[in-house]
């Protein structure tokens, strides 16, 4: 479901008859910090997705709402963000392994969230990279220190967003409803390792 001007008619029926009021304000909110809550009629997860309107120097992020009722995962995201598009064009590829269940489906949602600051991280550290030498070297024009600062200030921030994504999760994993079996498990355990690993190289 797109952003835009949603209100609670905008919903699938079976969702505006249970919706919270303070929820509906939630789906609105695209700054809102990552964030879940569990109620009786439904589960909500809030993930930052990466905001692909930025470059590198400048990462942004907006959020993401997944919500989990009668064993259906509903998104609310922004209109222009692409990045759970992408996921639905491997789904109706035929050579991919569609998920079977709702914790798979969660599971490839938020996957696909991770790749893409896993994307941002390397070219990001690169570029920091190559400003350094070029500031230290003194045969080269290049004197931007505010750009590099910038920079250094993004890698912080990514670090302090997947520290709280994974926090979201992990607390998100503890009280929900959905059964895991074995598998599950693993897969969301490469999931937070994936996260943990992109946030100690940030």
């Amino acid at each position: 479901i797109r952003r835009t001007e949603l209100s609670r008619k905008d919903l699938p029926v079976f969702l505006q008859k249970v919706l919270h009021d303070r929820h509906l304000k939630d789906f609105k909110n695209s700054t809102h910090q990552p964030f879940y809550e569990c109620t009786e009629e439904y589960e909500m997860l809030i993930f930052r997705v990466m905001d692909q309107r930025f470059g590198i120097s400048n990462p942004k992020t907006r959020s993401t709402v997944f919500l989990i009722i009668n064993n259906t995962i509903v998104t609310i995201h922004d209109e222009d963000d692409q990045t759970l598009y992408k996921l639905h064009k491997k789904w109706l590829a035929e050579t991919y392994k569609r998920p079977t269940d709702l914790p798979e489906l969660l599971h490839d949602l938020l996957d696909t969230i991770g790749n893409a600051y896993l994307a941002l991280r390397e070219p990001l550290n690169n570029q920091i990279q190559d400003w350094q030498r070029r500031l230290f070297d003194p045969n080269d024009p290049f004197s931007d220190w505010q750009v590099l600062l910038q920079a250094k200030s993004g890698l912080r921030w990514l670090k302090v967003n997947l520290e709280l994504q994974r926090e979201v999760l992990q607390d998100w994993r503890e009280e929900t409803s959905l059964v895991f079996n074995a598998s599950h498990v693993i897969h969301f355990n490469d999931l937070d390792g994936h996260l943990g690993r992109i946030e100690r190289l940030a």
